[in-house]
């Protein structure tokens, strides 16, 4: 198991453990590290240490919380964490939204993540929501 629970966090519900790896030809060009995400040379790395949330979005309204179901979505984790940390680094690199939302589909696949197609629809619908706000 390559996360744990990211404990004391609203904002964060994950937390990587070990370094884990992606590799894409799409990403060849791709050159940019920091302490949590590296992606050169085609290979995506997302390091420990790196909190993510998981699969968005969620509300909380009067103490309930609505949106997507955390506790069923174990064998997305994966394609979540790239997907969030494509997402947060992506303006910085000069990546569009779309190859993020891409390679999380690849890696439910790869996964066998059952629900792997309903989240990439709403990505494609939704996903804009999250991405504008990154800086």
């Amino acid at each position: 198991m390559f996360w744990d629970h990211f404990k004391n966090s609203k904002k964060y519900f994950y937390i990587i453990i070990e370094d884990i790896e992606f590799y894409d030809d799409r990403f060849k060009s791709l050159d940019f590290s920091n302490d949590y995400c590296e992606f050169k040379n085609g290979k995506l790395t997302v390091k420990k240490g790196y909190a993510f949330n998981g699969a968005t979005p969620r509300w909380e309204f009067f103490g309930c919380e609505f949106g997507t179901p955390q506790g069923r979505a174990y064998s997305g984790l994966r394609g979540f964490a790239f997907h969030d940390a494509m997402y947060q680094y992506g303006k910085v690199i000069g990546l569009k939204r779309k190859y993020a939302d891409r390679v999380q589909k690849t890696i439910h696949i790869e996964d066998e993540f059952n629900p792997a197609k309903f989240y990439c629809v709403v990505l494609r619908v939704f996903g804009w929501l999250a991405y504008s706000t990154q800086k």
